[in-house]
């Protein structure tokens, strides 16, 4: 059961206000279930948002295809060996599991739902613009994932080395919540300026492309794009 709190403030992802039926609970970016096995040293300073009971209880139920993708695709990474036990006890414990196993390169690897993924990922990045504008993101802003499992996209790639280099080149810095083994971000906002994407980090809702890079346990990457319809690339250029 989440964690009841008395607030005015509005959910992190739906932006609805709290009532006796949907209950403001607390929400942690990112879940706990990336810190299983870890430490409590690595669980201080996480970055917690005020969401609804509704999304709160939604998430919960997917939340875990994001923990076992971190888990099966350890690399034989000791600090993992816990998560990496728990995605394979939730993996094999459904029924006709089998079925998500296929060939890799000799082995057997397995499939993983990238739609899912994709919105855990969303999940996240409104948390953390919430967190560091203590507003929702608002609803006149699309969000495109791209995440591992793209790869083999060009374009994709293009996209988000574009992106990337730019922040890099414009020193927005990486940030940590828990410990950064776990989850490191950066967040940005940009204006679009005569056909040049600069960033321009003091207008939240007033932008043309809200950008945010995150990586968990030092290998799993996820970009998410957030922009105006008039600023979204063609739809067959990012997978949503």
């Amino acid at each position: 059961m989440a964690e009841q709190i008395k607030s005015s403030k509005r959910c992190y992802n739906c932006g609805c206000e709290f009532t006796d039926d949907n209950k403001e609970t607390v929400e942690h970016i990112p879940m706990q279930a990336l810190y299983a096995g870890y430490s409590p040293e690595y669980k201080i300073n996480r970055i917690t948002v005020p969401g609804c009971y509704k999304c709160n209880h939604e998430y919960a139920k997917i939340d875990q295809e994001l923990r076992d993708f971190i888990g099966i695709t350890n690399d034989n990474d000791e600090a993992q060996l816990e998560l990496t036990a728990k995605a394979v006890r939730n993996i094999t414990r459904v029924k006709g599991f089998w079925k998500r196993l296929t060939p890799l390169a000799g082995e057997l690897g397995v499939e993983f739902d990238l739609d899912i993924l994709a919105e855990i990922h969303r999940k996240h990045f409104k948390g953390l613009f919430y967190n560091k504008y203590k507003i929702p993101l608002s609803n006149d802003y699309e969000i495109q994932v791209i995440a591992d499992g793209d790869e083999k996209d060009s374009k994709l790639v293009e996209c988000v080395n574009a992106f990337h280099d730019q922040l890099d080149d414009e020193n927005v810095p990486w940030s940590v919540s828990g410990h950064q083994d776990i989850f490191q971000y950066r967040l940005a906002t940009l204006r679009c300026d005569g056909g040049d994407i600069k960033v321009v980090d003091d207008i939240p809702n007033g932008s043309d492309w809200i950008i945010c890079e995150m990586l968990y346990h030092k290998e799993r990457y996820a970009m998410c794009l957030a922009a105006k319809t008039e600023f979204l690339p063609p739809k067959n250029d990012i997978r949503k």
